[in-house]
């Protein structure tokens, strides 16, 4: 296994920047997670991690190998695609053996490969199986099998669970960093879907338009992102945004906007000393709404709100609320049944707030 390592990597399409001045260390053994929205260049990345693509600018380092112009097969990597690319007239076996065969592995060394691989992924009893026999995730198995027996420098997954039905998809991803931990290997995920990047990262790297936007583990992504772009994209539902005022009354610093009048706890007040009579960006993620019976108080205020729509779960409650001037969404307890139309009060923890500065999007304090 080995290190990544990405310096200054650009990648353009003619008059497309689609990765700009990437800078990016991967660790030996690390499960790192790209995420974005589509053309956010997510893909192009690993594209050229892998020898896919050509690098516009910069240089790509595996160990401490300059690999900017090794070609794809003498990289040592293994890529596993959303599209598992198995060949239909050829068994299981036949496919886990086949990459192996091409570069003259010993008859042998073959067959212990694989007979690891499969017993690893719980599929010995496929190998004699055709593709057309095997399931969505049985051929998931046997994609990710014909990787391991290369027994890469590095794994590289193009949104691989994107084909599967949601069930499938929650199962996968246990079984991917149940890998990850038996194989001790050095993996780099891309996907769209902020769920997948959350569980399964050592550390995530969000994407948009081509830049990187915030590297981080999960807690760091999503209790202090880096701009309002991370904080509406990681969580589900998004994060609500209100545009207040930041008023400094008598020492107190208040979030003030036509619905609201919020305290800023003293913990947060003290750096915001620059930035009073500025307007800001306040963020509430939807689980620091509360609409269980509540009494108010200066350190939780509460909000009268008007419930709009009623999400049941079963496990939460999904509430989209109206404060009169704007829509916010609650996620809360399934024992908390409001109706449509309900005038109720929300108390919101306003020590989980998150400020930003409308004009940058980026967080404050700076």
């Amino acid at each position: 296994m080995a290190e990544v390592q990405l310096v200054n990597v650009h990648k353009r399409f003619g008059d497309v920047h689609a990765v700009a001045n990437m800078n990016l260390d991967i660790a030996n053994q690390e499960f790192l997670v790209m995420v974005g929205p589509s053309g956010c260049g997510k893909t192009t990345t690993l594209r050229m991690i892998a020898g896919l693509e050509t690098v516009t600018e910069g240089e790509i380092y595996l160990g401490d190998r300059l690999i900017n112009h090794v070609a794809s097969r003498h990289r040592d990597v293994a890529v596993v695609f959303q599209n598992y690319a198995l060949y239909p007239h050829m068994t299981v076996y036949g496919n886990m053996a086949y990459g192996l065969k091409r570069r003259k592995f010993p008859a042998a060394d073959i067959q212990r490969r694989i007979k690891e691989a499969a017993e690893i992924l719980g599929i010995t009893e496929l190998l004699d199986r055709k593709p057309r026999q095997l399931s969505g995730g049985q051929q998931q198995r046997v994609a990710l099998g014909r990787a391991i027996v290369r027994q890469p420098a590095a794994f590289l997954f193009d949104e691989p669970l994107s084909a599967l039905d949601a069930k499938l998809r929650v199962q996968m991803r246990s079984e991917l960093v149940k890998l990850h931990g038996r194989l001790q290997a050095t993996m780099i995920y891309v996907t769209h879907d902020q769920v997948e990047a959350m569980t399964m990262g050592d550390r995530i790297v969000v994407m948009r338009d081509g830049l990187v936007q915030q590297i981080g583990t999960p807690k760091q992504i999503y209790y202090q992102p880096a701009n309002t772009f991370v904080a509406g994209f990681v969580g589900s539902p998004p994060m609500n945004f209100i545009p207040c005022e930041l008023q400094r009354t008598e020492g107190v610093f208040w979030l003030v906007a036509p619905d609201l009048r919020l305290p800023v706890p003293g913990e947060l007040a003290g750096a915001l000393q620059d930035y009073s009579g500025s307007r800001v960006l306040l963020g509430l993620r939807p689980e620091d709404l509360h609409c269980e019976p509540v009494s108010g108080s200066d350190e939780f205020p509460v909000v009268p709100m008007t419930v709009e729509v009623v999400e049941p779960l079963g496990f939460e409650t999904i509430i989209d609320l109206n404060t009169g001037h704007r829509s916010l969404t609650a996620r809360v307890s399934p024992r908390v049944e409001p109706s449509p139309g309900d005038r109720i009060p929300v108390m919101l923890n306003i020590h989980r707030l998150h400020l930003f500065d409308p004009e940058t999007e980026k967080r404050l304090p700076a």
